[in-house]
């Protein structure tokens, strides 16, 4: 399949159970940009494949790319030190691996690495304004880099305070929700459909625990249904083909639930349709 570049009439590619490379057909489905079938004049069925080959979806994301830029959606300080909280909304088809925090005071730059958010930029200069961006990096590449924060100023924290007093500014921060520990940011990334069935990718800030689980929700206006995984992607079972759902994804770790994501555009499922013979697939691609 390495030269396939376009198909004249419809794409399938089914019940092939030793399917061990499909990168080749990913140009064909809009890989690295623009919409999946790009290049075919029919329908495409992928299906009843090999793990990792057996939906447009995991085609596409058999050849990973750079995540998107990362959106910086928190900043704090301490003693010599700013930490970062981000989130991305798209990480190119395969897991962000690691972030690259930088801040600079326009003349010095300083960074920080970690292998997930929140990351933490050391060695600065108390009383001294820094700007700062984060890349996010996966297998497929970097990013780009997010958007400048607005200038951060850290300052030597303050000693002395008796534990007691601590304690009850803590409480009194939790109460009042500024310390929260549920995931926040729940973000819909990608969408998928098959026959009765929605697919749904998602990225969230894990809060102050590891998030456990997702529970996505679909409806036509009338009737709703379900879907829950121990990761992204979840999937929506049980729908009508040929109707259109709208749905939304929660997050929980340990300490709770989060609120649910924005709502997606409407998603039609439908049964997928038979295409051309395997053969004649390969005889194309000669």
């Amino acid at each position: 399949m390495a030269k396939l570049k376009g198909v004249g009439g419809y794409l399938s590619v089914d019940n092939n159970w030793v399917l061990a490379n499909c990168q080749g057909i990913t140009p064909v489905l809009g890989w690295p940009s623009g919409p999946p079938d790009d290049n075919v004049e029919g329908d495409i069925t992928i299906r009843f494949n090999a793990t990792g080959c057996d939906s447009v979806a995991e085609v596409l994301a058999s050849v990973p790319m750079a995540p998107s830029a990362p959106v910086i959606t928190s900043t704090d300080y301490e003693d010599g030190k700013i930490i970062l909280r981000v989130s991305v909304t798209d990480n190119g088809g395969t897991d962000v691996t690691g972030y690259e925090a930088t801040c600079t005071d326009g003349a010095n730059t300083f960074t920080g690495t970690s292998t997930s958010s929140p990351i933490t930029v050391s060695g600065l200069t108390n009383d001294v304004a820094y700007t700062c961006t984060v890349t996010a990096t996966n297998s497929g590449g970097t990013s780009s880099a997010s958007a400048a924060t607005s200038p951060i100023t850290p300052e030597e924290s303050s000693a002395g305070l008796p534990i007691w007093l601590l304690y009850q500014a803590y409480v009194t921060s939790s109460s009042e929700g500024v310390i929260s520990g549920i995931p926040t940011d729940v973000t819909i990334t990608k969408s998928d459909y098959d026959d009765g069935e929605i697919t749904l990718w998602v990225n969230a800030d894990e809060g102050d625990a590891t998030i456990t689980g997702y529970d996505a929700s679909c409806t036509d206006g009338t009737n709703t249904y379900t879907g829950t995984s121990g990761s992204s992607p979840i999937t929506v079972s049980g729908l009508t083909n040929d109707v259109a759902y709208t749905c939304t994804v929660t997050a929980t770790n340990s300490v709770g639930t989060s609120s649910a994501s924005a709502a997606t555009a409407p998603i039609t499922p439908e049964e997928t349709a038979t295409g051309l013979p395997i053969w004649l697939l390969y005889q194309a691609t000669q």
